[in-house]
């Protein structure tokens, strides 16, 4: 399951799995899987010498802008590290998930983020609180305390440690293609290690520790460097004074500027005296550099773990302001599709549909918003993709799965509350665990989130199953049944149900593998999906018959059935000659009376 570019030695994912795995190599290739297994249960088990690890450790630099003048470093480090990485982490997750605890969440557990987000937004809505504090970071995965950190590894995650010690123990060598220059990794862990999260999860859980125990008024959770704690305002400026104070020793120096105070409107005042000098956003204005003290504003909400925490105008403004910035992008999709209709149709299946679903999941009664999108997607996409308007069935029948006759592209409108719904569901185990402020994870309680994640699973499959009939019920209603036939639209949808019709659509457009189709052959395959007549299709056939669908296929004079013979005849030869049968040739034969 390995992907990604290559580190130094220039072997990326791809070189790596035909190495392992490649029936051409022979028995070599299980030998190199013994070997890769040895070395990774060596690394666990011995502490190895540092110096020749080092290119096993070294890395390759790629440095993202992420905004503000700031760098997010990225280390792209050999392939087989990251094997190794991925390998120790499938196997210890169980035992990283239950050292971490949970009140941090990045280290494994479903939905650790979006039950963060539940358990804050429950908080904040409790008239006992007056407000809660964000906390960031300066540049977090880099400044860890490597050393300390290691050490608390040592007894909070035995197993884990001494691999931990033979790939982080040594500075690690990074070297930076576009800057002609080399560096050393010397502190924190390095973004792009399989391994990085679940070791700075660890990292910081001494800190946690101690917070809770000097501050148990505040509810706190933590997803890797981003802290959230809610409570009375006291008792945060407390618990954000025991972050400045005791961060340090573990490598966490909280960013004062970034880190936001969300404070409700009767207190604004009195969280303005009490953060007085912490350097804390508590404000807004509209123009920093111009506007007066008195035109500031209390901070109504901010955005919180990908989602957003405050009043419920701050809540639907933000969702706003994201539903906007999805219909620009759109509406310029919707103009690829207008010439490349398949690229469009792939990049928003397997891309641009999954912008919304973590919002949707993780706050709610947002499905009204989505109104505007729903609107571009009807009107505008599905219009410049098909070559064709639809009416309202056939937009229920889009919504539907590949697989049972749809194109997969939902209505976010009706999506939204049920993600949401899913979301509560599936999390609400962890979710009274944030609440309570429990640190410990039983392995009984992870089983049975387990099974809650399977029943949710049954139950969307019913719906599934129950949404396909309804849209079967509705065709028949507007398409009633002719003599001994079904509607039209609903033998469509029965026909693309079958398996193995819906590969076309559901195949990336790569062109190196003949995947790419033109704007023509991928409407006309669509048309023929549902049973619409193709665009431009003639009325009369070349046999002087009236010209359908079927007549075209079936019609001899046509040419569509010597068509299909010869395409068969093609492959199969292709095949024969890419097995080694080099004398292979396809022979054409005419009947007497034929030119």
């Amino acid at each position: 399951k390995s992907h990604g570019a290559s580190g130094i030695s220039g072997v990326d994912a791809d070189d790596l799995r035909r190495l392992l795995i490649s029936g051409n190599l022979g028995g070599k290739a299980g030998e190199l899987r013994n070997a890769v297994a040895e070395l990774t249960k060596k690394l666990c088990r011995d502490f190895v010498d540092p110096a020749s690890l080092a290119g096993f450790l070294s890395l390759r630099l790629l440095p993202l802008a992420k905004g503000a003048g700031d760098v997010r470093p990225i280390g792209i480090g050999e392939t087989l590290r990251r094997l190794t990485g991925k390998a120790v982490m499938s196997c210890l997750k169980d035992e990283i998930t239950a050292a971490c605890g949970g009140l941090q969440v990045c280290a494994g557990l479903e939905g650790g983020c979006e039950a963060a987000i539940h358990a804050m937004r429950e908080i904040f809505d409790d008239e006992n609180t007056e407000a809660v504090l964000l906390v960031d970071a300066t540049n977090a995965f880099n400044a860890g305390n490597r050393r300390v950190g290691l050490e608390n590894i040592s007894v909070l995650c035995p197993a884990f440690y001494v691999y931990l010690v033979n790939t982080y123990r040594t500075p690690a060598r990074i070297y930076v293609p576009s800057w002609r220059k080399e560096l050393w990794s010397e502190e924190g862990t390095t973004q792009g290690d399989p391994c990085a999260m679940g070791m700075y999860a660890l990292m910081v859980i001494p800190m946690i520790r101690k917070l809770r125990a000097a501050v148990p008024e505040i509810t706190q959770v933590w997803f890797a460097d981003d802290g959230t704690g809610a409570g009375s305002l006291a008792n945060l400026r407390t618990w954000w004074d025991q972050i400045v104070g005791s961060g340090p020793k573990y490598g966490y120096f909280a960013h004062p500027s970034k880190s936001l105070l969300v404070v409700k409107p009767h207190v604004v005042e009195k969280a303005r005296g009490i953060f007085s000098g912490s350097g804390v956003t508590i404000d807004t204005q509209t123009d920093p550099a111009k506007a007066p003290t008195d035109d500031k504003k209390p901070l109504e909400g901010a955005r919180h773990l990908g989602a957003a925490l405050g009043t419920q105008a701050f809540v639907e403004a933000y969702v706003k302001a994201k539903v906007s910035k999805w219909i620009e992008e759109l509406e310029t999709l919707s103009g690829i599709a207008k010439y490349e209709p398949q690229a469009a149709y792939a990049a928003f299946i397997h891309g641009f549909a999954s912008k919304w679903v973590f919002l949707q999941r993780a706050l709610p009664n947002i499905g009204h918003l989505f109104s505007p999108l729903e609107e571009t997607i009807h009107r505008h996409f599905l219009p410049q993709l098909t070559g064709r308007t639809h009416n309202d069935i056939e937009r229920e029948l889009f919504e539907l799965p590949v697989r049972d006759g749809g194109l997969g592209i939902q209505n976010p409108t009706t999506t939204a509350n049920e993600n949401h719904a899913r979301s509560v569901l599936l999390t609400r185990g962890l979710t009274q665990k944030i609440l309570q402020q429990e640190e410990n994870l039983n392995p009984e309680d992870i089983r049975t989130w387990k099974d809650q994640k399977r029943e949710v699973v049954r139950g969307n499959n019913l719906k599934r199953e129950e949404a396909k009939a309804q849209v079967k019920k509705k065709i028949a209603a507007q398409q009633p049944r002719n003599h001994t036939t079904d509607p039209p639209l609903k033998r469509a949808m029965e026909m693309a149900s079958d398996k193995g019709v819906t590969k076309w659509l559901t195949v990336l457009p790569i062109k190196e593998h003949n995947f790419d189709l033109s704007k023509a052959e991928f409407q006309d395959g669509m048309a023929l999906r549902y049973g619409w007549t193709p665009s431009n299709f003639p009325s009369t056939c070349a046999c002087g018959k009236p010209n359908s669908i079927q007549h075209a296929l079936d019609c001899h004079l046509g040419g569509f059935v010597n068509i299909r013979h010869n395409e068969l005849r093609n492959v199969i030869a292709a095949l024969l000659q890419e097995a080694g049968f080099k004398d292979v040739k396809i022979f054409f034969f005419f009947m007497k009376g034929e030119e």
